[in-house]
């Protein structure tokens, strides 16, 4: 071992003599959690590794060559869009103040909302929403009361469909004796 290939060893737990990283080693994992980090908050592969003082092509090999680090590039990401979502949510909510200029000056400003981009976040989320209340509800009802709720509605729409069938038939029994008068 020379000590351009480690900086000094260590032993393990079970007395085993363990090489420590290099300086080398310890640098690299030190830009890729710098590179995940930005990644996490910008979603940018070319900003985090910039930031990371890496390659981008260093960074992709090294993701198709480490699969730890291509899941953490991939959790990383996904960090990122949900904070990217959470901005968007915010912006949908409250609004993004718009400066008001008149004649060349700034007078004010007003709230702008983005209906569109609501619209896209409600529907993105409707289903996870719906599961969630659904998982909500087997949690504080009972399989009787599911059971109950259940038979209730069955039985309003029996009731409406008898209904509908009653209407039905006075409106066919009426129109048959309007025939049959005018027959005679």
């Amino acid at each position: 071992m020379t000590s351009e290939q480690f900086e000094d060893s260590g032993f393990d737990s079970e007395g085993n003599l363990q090489p420590r990283r290099t300086s080398l080693q310890a640098w690299q994992e030190s830009q890729k959690q710098i590179f995940l980090a930005e990644l996490a908050a910008t979603s940018c592969v070319a900003h985090s590794a910039r930031k990371a003082k890496l390659a981008r092509s260093t960074l992709y090999l090294w993701r198709k060559q480490d699969r730890g680090f291509a899941e953490e590039w991939r959790a990383a990401l996904a960090a990122g869009y949900e904070l990217l979502e959470m901005e968007l949510l915010v912006r949908a909510r409250r609004g993004v103040d718009v400066p008001v200029f008149h004649a060349g000056k700034h007078v004010g400003t007003i709230k702008q909302f983005n209906d569109a981009t609501a619209l896209r976040l409600l529907a993105l989320h409707k289903e996870t929403v719906a599961m969630t209340r659904a998982t909500e509800t087997q949690h504080t009802e009972s399989a009787v009361e599911v059971r109950a709720r259940i038979d209730a509605k069955l039985n309003a729409m029996r009731e409406r469909l008898q209904r509908r069938r009653t209407r039905e038939a006075a409106a066919s029994s009426t129109a048959g004796q309007a025939l049959s008068g005018d027959a005679g």
